[in-house]
């Protein structure tokens, strides 16, 4: 279920970025492989018992808003000093091995982000050590 709506989604935002524009490519993965495990994680987290359309919406909102703001700012972000330490703070690698890409979002790049504790790091007066 949401592995076909994910590449459904994906194959039609792929086709307004040029194929030789690899950061572009894998910045699309990224938001697609992202969505894609939010709406799994709220699936698995929800259950079979509690399922429906209602239970998954409001599940997905707030992460999604973050994902999307995320992406919004991702090249001011990147601009950041602290962006490469607040990637890899923000990095789900438990998460990444029990939810791998799918075939057709698989990159070296391609990873699972915390959007929120990304923001909240690259957006803080603090400095990282």
């Amino acid at each position: 279920m949401v592995e076909d709506r994910t590449r459904q989604d994906f194959e039609e935002a792929k086709t307004k970025v040029s194929q030789r524009d690899k950061d572009a490519m894998d910045a699309i993965k990224i938001l697609f492989y992202n969505k894609a495990y939010i709406y799994y994680a709220c699936i698995v987290s929800i259950g079979r018992e509690k399922f429906s359309d209602k239970a998954i919406a409001e599940c997905v909102q707030q992460p999604m808003k973050e994902l999307i703001a995320g992406s919004r700012n991702a090249k001011e972000y990147s601009k950041n000093p602290k962006a490469e330490k607040c990637e890899t703070n923000a990095r789900l690698a438990k998460e990444e091995a029990d939810f791998p890409p799918y075939a057709f979002l698989a990159g070296d790049d391609v990873h699972l982000y915390d959007f929120k504790a990304m923001r909240t790091c690259l957006t803080s007066k603090q400095e990282l050590t």
